[in-house]
């Protein structure tokens, strides 16, 4: 009984967001990236895993993920309710929203500074 109620959990709470998060991303450079892979410089970091898809995700799944069709053969199986688990899911959301408002203010800014020093001659060159 606790394994099938600790996997009922884990599914929408872990499984499914981090399963999206790896294959989705929503972030500027990590996008960009993966559309322009010989591009990227070996000093700036790479994460496959994008927080905000993730948290997106979990928040859907959270809703969205059949407890009442399981609890019948376990009882309780929903411990802290659909309320709780949707607003967890929630205030995750709510700081994987304010990470990724952060980072691309700070990835915007790099992106401007990098235009700004190249100058319009050479970005002429690059577009055409």
């Amino acid at each position: 009984m606790f394994w099938s109620i600790i996997g009922h959990w884990s599914i929408p709470s872990l499984f499914i967001p981090a399963l999206f998060g790896t294959l989705i991303s929503f972030h500027p450079a990590r996008s960009q990236w993966q559309s322009q892979p010989s591009t990227r410089s070996p000093q700036t970091p790479y994460a496959p895993f994008d927080p905000l898809t993730a948290a997106i995700i979990r928040l859907a799944a959270q809703i969205a993920y059949p407890l009442a069709i399981v609890q019948p053969n376990i009882e309780r199986i929903d411990v802290i309710g659909f309320r709780w688990r949707v607003l967890n899911a929630s205030v995750g959301l709510a700081f994987a929203f304010a990470e990724a408002i952060a980072s691309a203010a700070i990835f915007l800014t790099k992106d401007k500074r990098s235009t700004a020093k190249m100058g319009p001659e050479t970005e002429a060159e690059e577009v055409g």
